[in-house]
């Protein structure tokens, strides 16, 4: 009997880590999707600069043709607004 138990209870964690696993968040940011890349996040004030770490991530990036404003915690403007370095808000 305990060791169907431990079966059984091996066979719900199995299902329990697995099902976690493979959930993607949702990104609440307008214009934001979920996806891995660059640790570094685009901003107006990086567009041209390479980022110096080279590992990546998952989590909620800035669309195609999106940047963050000026931190990589705003939200994600179009680069056409960015006006050196500043964006226009």
């Amino acid at each position: 009997m305990s060791r169907i138990m431990i079966i059984l209870f091996a066979f719900g964690l199995a299902i329990f880590v697995a099902a976690d696993v493979f959930i993607i968040p949702d990104c609440f940011g307008e214009n934001e999707e979920y996806r891995c890349g660059s640790l570094c996040q685009k901003t107006c004030q990086t567009l041209d600069k390479p980022c110096p770490i080279q590992a990546r991530a998952c989590g909620c990036y800035c669309k195609e043709d999106y940047v963050r404003a000026r931190n990589p915690w705003d939200a994600c403007i179009e680069i056409e607004n960015c006006n050196r370095g500043k964006s226009s808000r």
